[in-house]
């Protein structure tokens, strides 16, 4: 199976969103790609069951290689296990599960739809690189969306989050570029050149000395891009978040019985705006302003 299609399936579909007019045609191209993602997905899955199923033991199934810059031997080298597979089904499913969750996005809706769409370009190619200098090309292809999707159509402090989380990126980004090229350096493919080929390096003995050096880089800086996750969901910019929370919220008050203190209510409706900073006139406090105002009506009578 040729697993670039997983890259240009998006790709394409990214491009062909450009000339489209109409809010609802790019939803449509949006929704068939997700579509196609998954199908690819669970098509990739059956092939690997059917080869693992066969006896093939290969460490890496469906590879292909092409050359980018042979004088440096960075090449474009593909393949999955059984890891790569799990996490190409997982952002299938992310990547289908965020174009209905934002079915009526309205602000710039063709831009938010790219972006969704080439940020899953960056996320299939890191998940099925066989190369040191095609896996980081592919981590860097991702930011850019991310950058932009929590800038524009984020909530709360988007633009400061926004800038917060790109430093933190080009953090991580700087000491995983380290520590990839420190490896690079010190590996021997023959001849005395060196190699970015996970493969190859894994059958190399790499001075510990160079090892214990360049690790921490690559430890530290791939870290940061994990941390950013959980950073991502405390701050609560995607606004799918920000929705469900007051939801919470909104089941909590109403599940409260009606002798409740109103006080304590206005208090966590405080909470809320000095902690989400845009949900001052949000849909939970009017919800709890009629609970209010019919409690202080029964009250009353």
């Amino acid at each position: 199976m040729n697993l670039s299609l997983l890259i240009l399936l998006p790709l394409v579909a990214a491009i062909a969103i450009i000339p489209i007019k109409g809010a609802r045609s790019v939803r449509i191209v949006s929704l068939i790609s997700a579509s196609l993602q998954l199908a690819l997905a669970f098509v990739l899955l059956y092939f690997y069951w059917e080869e693992r199923s066969s006896g093939d033991t290969t460490t890496m199934l469906f590879e292909d290689s092409y050359a980018w810059y042979a004088p440096l031997h960075i090449n474009y080298h593909v393949g999955v296990d059984g890891i790569s597979i799990a996490m190409i089904l997982l952002t299938a499913f992310v990547v289908l599960a965020g174009v209905l969750v934002s079915w009526n996005v309205e602000k710039l809706s063709k831009e938010f739809f790219f972006l969704l769409l080439f940020l899953s370009v960056g996320a299939y190619g890191f998940f099925i690189s066989l190369d040191l200098f095609t896996l980081f090309f592919f981590l860097e292809v991702a930011v850019i969306p991310k950058f932009l999707l929590i800038g524009i159509w984020g909530s709360g402090k988007k633009e400061y989050s926004a800038m917060k989380l790109a430093l933190m990126l080009m953090t991580g980004s700087a000491l995983v570029f380290v520590g990839l090229i420190g490896l690079y350096m010190n590996t021997n493919a023959g001849n005395g050149q060196h190699t970015f080929d996970i493969l190859e390096i894994a059958r190399m003995n790499i001075p510990l000395a160079a090892q214990k050096l360049f690790f921490p880089f690559a430890f530290v800086g791939f870290g940061i891009f994990r941390l950013k996750r959980y950073y991502f969901l405390e701050i609560n910019q995607s606004a799918t978040c920000l929705i469900f929370k007051q939801q919470k919220t909104l089941c909590q008050v109403q599940c409260t019985p009606i002798r409740v203190d109103l006080r304590r209510i206005d208090h966590r409706v405080r909470r809320r705006r000095e902690r989400y900073g845009s949900a001052q006139d949000s849909y939970c406090a009017i919800k709890i302003r009629c609970l209010s105002a019919r409690h202080t009506q029964r009250h009353q009578t």
